[in-house]
């Protein structure tokens, strides 16, 4: 997952989604600016859409980032969309809002191998700096990070090899699913979730780390199968939401930074050494 040397790296991580963010003081646009800003983006991702913005992080690092795609939101009469920008092969997605800037990287629906974190974080802060460009071009003011996020969505396969289930426990080290003879049913729907308060100063609550697990799809079905007993996956979303560790664009990057050394950590920590093989872990 990272290029230094003291943090865990796969060959073939489960990831399918990036999402590097950060959330600032409002700042004074109108409806022409996103497609001005567009303008100066253009050449690296060359497709746009709107679509309705989604709720400011809370003050206590509640995980608010991600949206169900078809959940109605209402937005006030004067409030903007947020703007999609969307690179030529789908894979990276700058979405802006007036209080929010967030680049996705995606494996779908290229199937891309992931680029590793500096590749991402790069392109994050190259965003980051154009916007901040932009809006002193425009007159409107200096960007004022409040916030910042890091997410790591994976899916890990809940077949093996032969087609047969995982067993929870195959994956993740903290769960054990041969729990007693009182009780031998095995799991077959799964939403769990863990919080975690991180301290990067001197006794103060920088930020919050949220940990979901969850079992998405189905398999095709084999003979003796029921199609509702085996997931296809297993979704891990790992988040990180805080203060920025500084002043303007190196304090959010020296956030990123930060969390994501920790979410890769406790990717690691919270899965099997059979798992481990699977994605081909090399340090």
């Amino acid at each position: 997952m990272d290029s230094h040397q003291d943090l865990p790296k796969f060959r073939h991580p489960p990831l399918v989604e990036v999402v590097h963010g950060v959330q600032f003081k409002r700042v004074p646009m109108t409806i022409v600016h996103p497609g001005l800003f567009f303008e100066c983006i253009k050449d690296k991702f060359p497709k746009s859409q709107t679509v309705p913005t989604i709720p400011s992080l809370q003050p206590l690092f509640e995980p608010t980032l991600r949206q169900p795609p078809s959940a109605l939101q209402l937005m006030e009469a004067d409030e903007l969309p947020r703007a999609w920008f969307i690179a030529d092969d789908d894979i990276m997605l700058l979405q802006l809002q007036v209080d929010r800037l967030l680049l996705n990287w995606r494996k779908e629906p290229t199937y891309a191998v992931y680029p590793h974190f500096e590749n991402v974080h790069e392109r994050f802060n190259e965003a980051y700096a154009a916007f901040e460009q932009f809006l002193a071009t425009e007159g409107l003011g200096s960007l004022e990070p409040e916030l910042c996020e890091l997410t790591y969505i994976n899916h890990i396969p809940a077949n093996r090899p032969d087609g047969g289930a995982k067993a929870l426990r195959d994956v993740f080290l903290s769960w054990n699913d041969d729990i007693g003879p009182e009780w031998r049913q095995p799991v077959d729907g799964l939403n769990w979730s863990a919080r975690y308060t991180l301290r990067y100063g001197e006794g103060t609550a920088d930020a919050r780390m949220t940990a979901n697990l969850s079992q998405i799809g189905k398999p095709g079905v084999s003979k003796g199968e029921q199609p509702s007993e085996i997931p296809r996956y297993f979704q891990l979303d790992i988040s990180v939401h805080g203060r920025p560790l500084g002043v303007g664009q190196e304090g959010v990057a020296a956030f990123h930074q930060r969390a994501h050394s920790d979410i890769v950590n406790y990717f690691k920590a919270v899965t099997s050494a059979s798992a481990h093989l699977e994605w081909e872990i090399i340090s």
